[in-house]
């Protein structure tokens, strides 16, 4: 998966939050990967900070 703009991320992390994704390696590779693909933006700064916090 790869996301194509920060909307779609931001639905994930937002997904993340409410405990939609329970198995936690699926959790850390979208961290990841929105971290990779939207580098600079907000939804990425999030991102890393709840990989932080749960990793």
């Amino acid at each position: 998966m790869a996301f194509t703009s920060t909307a779609a991320a931001e639905e994930i992390l937002k997904a993340i939050k409410n405990g939609e994704y329970t198995n936690s390696s699926t959790v850390y590779g979208l961290l990841q990967q929105i971290i990779n693909d939207c580098p600079g933006t907000a939804v990425a700064r999030e991102a890393q900070q709840l990989l932080n916090e749960r990793f």
